[in-house]
């Protein structure tokens, strides 16, 4: 048996940066728009408007510009590092949004829409 479980403490140091607010919300918006891009460019379909996925683009690169050392602690730093330092690149399109889990993620969103517009009565397409 090891005497320290190595997943275990990258586990935990992990959860202590998200525990930073400003890490926090570097992770939500970069997940956001891996799975948003995802949506769009992949599967044809969306879930938010543009001016969403722009408010989310912006805030995501104000945060990333003003806490440049928490955006490098934060999740998918390295998938990021291009689209961080190009704010022309505010287009999903360049983004690694094949990774597996967030077609897995995506999937669920669509499923959960379309569940509740069952729900409230509305056509699905």
């Amino acid at each position: 048996m090891a005497l320290f479980d190595i997943k275990k403490i990258q586990y935990e140091a992990q959860s202590k940066k998200a525990e930073d607010p400003i890490i926090a919300k570097i992770n939500q918006r970069r997940r956001q728009l891996l799975i948003h891009s995802y949506l769009y460019y992949k599967l044809d379909d969306t879930l938010i408007d543009d001016a969403t996925y722009d408010r989310f683009a912006h805030e995501l690169k104000d945060l990333v510009t003003k806490y440049p050392d928490k955006a490098k602690q934060a999740v998918l730093s390295e998938e990021f590092k291009e689209w961080d330092n190009e704010p022309k690149l505010f287009s999903g399109y360049g983004l690694p949004y094949n990774l597996p889990w967030v077609a897995r993620k995506a999937m669920q969103l669509l499923r959960y829409k379309a569940n509740e517009d069952r729900k409230n009565g509305k056509e699905i397409d």
